[in-house]
C-alpha cells in the first residue's frame, strides 16, 4: 500500500475533522492535546513540547499597561486578543484571557499583520511559532 499525503486540512481541527470522517488514519502535526480533541481521537506520545506565546504591539501595550507590572497586565488582558481559527489556541483564549476580545483570523500571517496595524495588541500562539 502507497502512503497518501493529504495536507488539505486549512486548519488544526479540519485534521481532526479527517481523522473522525476517515478521510485519513493518521494526522502529523503540531496538534495540541484539547478536551474536545480528546474525545474523538487518541493521541500519541508527543514528539514536541511547545509552551504557551504572547506577542504584542509594543505601542498599544504602553498604551494598556499605565504603569502595570507584566504580570498583572496579561493576567487582567481585557484588550484585542489574536489567534488561528481552529487551532488550540482559539479555544483556549476564552479560559485563560476571559476579558479579551478575541479575534480569529485565517492563518499567522494575517495575526502579525494584524500586530503590526495595531489593529489588536497581542497574538497567542505556542513559543516555537512565536520566536521564528
Amino acid at each position: 500500500v502507497e502512503p497518501v499525503f493529504d495536507r488539505s486540512a486549512v486548519t488544526f481541527d479540519g485534521m481532526v475533522k479527517q481523522l473522525t470522517s476517515g478521510q485519513a488514519d493518521i494526522a502529523i502535526g503540531k496538534l495540541s492535546r484539547t478536551l474536545r480533541r480528546g474525545r474523538s481521537i487518541l493521541y500519541s506520545r508527543p514528539y514536541a513540547m511547545l509552551h504557551q506565546g504572547l506577542i504584542a504591539n509594543r505601542l498599544n501595550l504602553a498604551r494598556i499597561a499605565q504603569g502595570k507590572p507584566p504580570e498583572q497586565i496579561i493576567r487582567d488582558f481585557s484588550g484585542d486578543l489574536g489567534v488561528i481559527e481552529g487551532s488550540s489556541f482559539a479555544t483556549f483564549a476564552a479560559t485563560t484571557f476571559p476579558h479579551a476580545q478575541v479575534h480569529r483570523f485565517a492563518d499567522w500571517n494575517t495575526v502579525v499583520d494584524a500586530i503590526r496595524n495595531g489593529t489588536i495588541d497581542m497574538a497567542y500562539r505556542d513559543d516555537f511559532e512565536i520566536k521564528k
